[in-house]
């Protein structure tokens, strides 16, 4: 019985399809705070009211004049998210509905690409290479976010699929088309170079010389577009000085070792937890066990590959949500591999070994979106709890400066003077090795920078050890416990 057809040729395929859509809908439904919404989200506000990108959060930081001007910043994927913002209006829904754009444009492509490959592919392999992405952790959390990964991953997968088509057809326009996208990956985030690399070195690897030059100029005209906002707002050197202290970045990460030790630690982002492991197990049977699929698929195995290797060398972080960017060629591999070893494959016991592994990557996929959906259902909106306690300082807040945590933005940012975020003193502090802040340093770092009140939640409260240290005859400022919203309110005073 050949289980790939039992499930994805029959009407069994469309309940699958019914359980996607379903877990889709409630992601959309329970829209929460995702990682980086607010840093991310903030140079998005700026940019629509100033014209650049800045950073009031970070005030101060390194002395770099990020609270100025950002020079800095994932480019293509800010201008996308202030040019909706600038239609909608800037909210956190309007910023994850970006995102949830690009992958709608991704799945439109991954579908022409399949149907393309017709002699490999079916549609029942779609829907395949869809569930085993939606079962990817990471992919159904950042789906509904504002970060980069989605975006890139589509202009990513996008350069690709010109390349296969010019591999196909040897018509330069689609060669030039690939090395456009891949210019808009690297413009839509720095790790998007990868894509730069991967569609060079395979035109390269297929002999295309000429080709990977072409390939080559396109891409990098589009990325010169990086540094237009730069010279009208300031200068390289300005630049350079934010790039080499820029918050996400240390010392370490400018030595010439570090990317050789970047690749041998790489394992560590595919093995951190069962929801990289789960999907790690179905990719090596397919890599290690299929030997017809070097064959029929051994341009997208290169091209994965390099894309994998240049992607270590060059990223600091071992963080999964990285995975996403080439998310779909892993897909497209696992979805190709569970093909070959239904069709051919004589063993039965190697079969239900790979069928158990993928009814694992299903099952924990499943469940860990249903979770998700249930712990954002019983959270309250972050915007109502921030308007909640904004309502707690009756003064003009137009003239009010908040010390707070940082998703306080949503929605505040549009009536306080300044928020910036206690991350600025405590994990920007914990990630650069620098002295841990104490209670009374931050009271002094507050009046420095003029704020008025600090907001502490519980975690910010505990990290500051706030209930120890906290002196109720202390004149620099004055308490409140907002018990319904578990928050702590300090008013600065000045007198």
């Amino acid at each position: 019985m050949n289980l790939f057809k039992k499930c994805f040729q029959t009407k069994i395929r469309f309940y699958l399809i019914g359980i996607i859509f379903i877990l889709f809908l409630g992601s959309l439904f329970y829209s929460t705070l995702k990682t980086d919404d607010d840093f991310i989200g903030e140079q998005v506000y700026w940019l629509n009211k100033t014209d650049h990108v800045k950073s009031e959060l970070m005030r101060g930081y390194n002395n770099i004049g990020i609270e100025q001007y950002q020079s800095v910043f994932h480019k293509l994927f800010i201008y996308q998210g202030a040019f909706f913002s600038k239609i909608f209006g800037w909210s956190l829904q309007v910023l994850h509905l970006t995102t949830i754009f690009f992958a709608s444009i991704f799945f439109c492509i991954l579908w022409l690409f399949l149907k393309e490959k017709q002699n490999h592919f079916d549609t029942g392999t779609f829907l395949l290479v869809t569930c085993i992405m939606f079962c990817f952790n990471p992919f159904a959390e950042y789906l509904v976010s504002f970060r980069p990964e989605i975006m890139l991953m589509t202009l990513g997968f996008i350069s690709y699929f010109f390349i296969d088509k010019y591999f196909n057809q040897q018509k330069i326009i689609y060669a030039i088309l690939s090395g456009l996208f891949a210019g808009a990956a690297f413009l839509t985030h720095l790790n998007g170079l990868i894509f730069l690399i991967g569609g060079f070195l395979i035109l390269l690897y297929r002999k295309n010389y000429k080709v990977s030059i072409v390939f080559g100029i396109a891409g990098s005209l589009v990325f010169s577009l990086y540094f237009l906002d730069i010279l009208q707002n300031s200068t390289i050197s300005y630049f350079l000085y934010q790039f080499r202290h820029d918050p996400s970045l240390s010392e370490e990460n400018f030595l010439w070792k570090t990317p050789f030790i970047r690749l041998f630690e790489e394992h560590l982002r595919f093995f951190h937890s069962p929801a990289e492991l789960v999907l790690m197990l179905p990719l090596f049977l397919s890599l290690f066990f299929v030997k017809d699929l070097r064959k029929t698929e051994n341009n997208i195995l290169v091209y994965t590959l390099i894309l994998l290797v240049s992607f270590a060398l060059l990223t600091y972080s071992k963080t999964t949500k990285y995975i996403i960017i080439y998310l779909p060629f892993l897909a497209i591999i696992i979805a190709n591999g569970w093909q070959e070893i239904e069709n051919k494959a004589k063993s039965m016991r190697f079969k239900w070994f790979f069928r158990i592994s993928l009814g694992l990557l299903f099952c924990w996929g499943i469940a860990f979106s249903a979770s998700q959906i249930l712990i954002a259902a019983t959270q309250p909106k972050i915007q109502i709890t921030n308007n909640n306690i904004a309502k707690y300082i009756k003064e003009d807040h137009s003239r009010i400066n908040v010390l707070a945590p940082t998703s306080f933005i949503f929605n505040e940012i549009k009536s306080f003077n300044r928020i910036m975020t206690l991350n600025r003193f405590s994990f920007f502090i914990d990630t650069h090795n620098i002295p841990k802040m104490n209670f009374s340093q931050l009271i002094d770092s507050a009046h420095f920078y003029q704020i008025n009140y600090i907001i502490l939640d519980r975690e910010n409260a505990n990290y500051f050890n706030v209930t120890q240290d906290m002196k109720l005859n202390d004149k620099r400022y004055s308490f409140a416990s907002l018990k319904l919203e578990k928050t702590i309110l300090l008013k600065m005073n000045y007198e």
